[in-house]
């Protein structure tokens, strides 16, 4: 009688080493894609987050930039002279916004000067948080004419670290006629545009550059 023979023939070394190289190849490929699409999400959602806080500092400037009225009478001057400023100490007569040249920890950065709406004489800039292990932070000053007292306030979050930040703006065309477009305007309203590189402080993204533009719409300038 003839028994059944059976292949017992193992695996070899060989085979299982190979078997393990392709194995590993493949997690390794598997796990490099996981996180790269990992990183991607992660990039965006900080760049998204960054992207808010920026749009919160562009809304809550925008107004008070936007409502800014004409210096008739030069009633905020004694505020705005003096401060650690290049270039212009005030807003000139007839004029809406002044921009000055600042240097801080050794960056060229500008302020930006005008009376708001409220008649209060503002002022924001760049300035470094001692308490806060020196975080640049945008900040603001207020002041009523009437009064002598400033107020100072931090506009900018300490997760957002504000690199810099240039202000330029347009002179206002007092009863100058300008033509646009085949129409005669007699008068040309100011403008605001600036600039701002922001770094978040919570994670280590590319810095972010955002730019605004920002046209006077006070009654005073039409």
């Amino acid at each position: 009688m003839q028994l059944n023979k059976f292949n017992n023939k193992g695996v070899t070394l060989i085979e299982l080493t190979i078997a393990l190289a392709i194995f590993s190849v493949v997690i390794v490929i598997a796990v490099d894609s996981f996180m790269s699409v990992f990183r991607t999400s992660r990039d965006s959602i900080y760049n998204q987050n960054l992207q808010d806080h920026a749009e919160f500092l562009f809304s809550m400037m925008s107004k008070e930039i936007r409502m800014a009225k004409i210096n008739y009478d030069g009633t905020c001057d004694s505020f705005f002279y003096g401060k650690p400023v290049n270039g212009s100490q005030v807003v000139e007569l007839n004029q809406v916004y002044a921009t000055s040249t600042i240097n801080l920890a050794g960056t060229n950065t500008t302020d930006l000067r005008f009376k708001n709406y409220k008649n209060e004489c503002v002022r924001y800039y760049l300035e470094k948080d001692p308490d806060n292990n020196n975080v640049t932070r945008l900040k603001v000053d207020r002041q009523n004419p009437a009064g002598t007292a400033t107020e100072s306030y931090w506009v900018s979050p300490i997760v957002m670290d504000i690199q810099n930040i240039n202000f330029a703006a347009t002179p206002f065309k007092f009863n100058e006629p300008v033509k646009i477009s085949n129409a005669l305007y007699s008068q040309l309203p100011s403008y605001v545009y600036y600039t701002m590189k922001i770094k978040s402080n919570l994670w280590s993204p590319d810095t972010i550059t955002y730019t605004n533009f920002i046209v006077g719409r006070n009654f005073e300038q039409f």
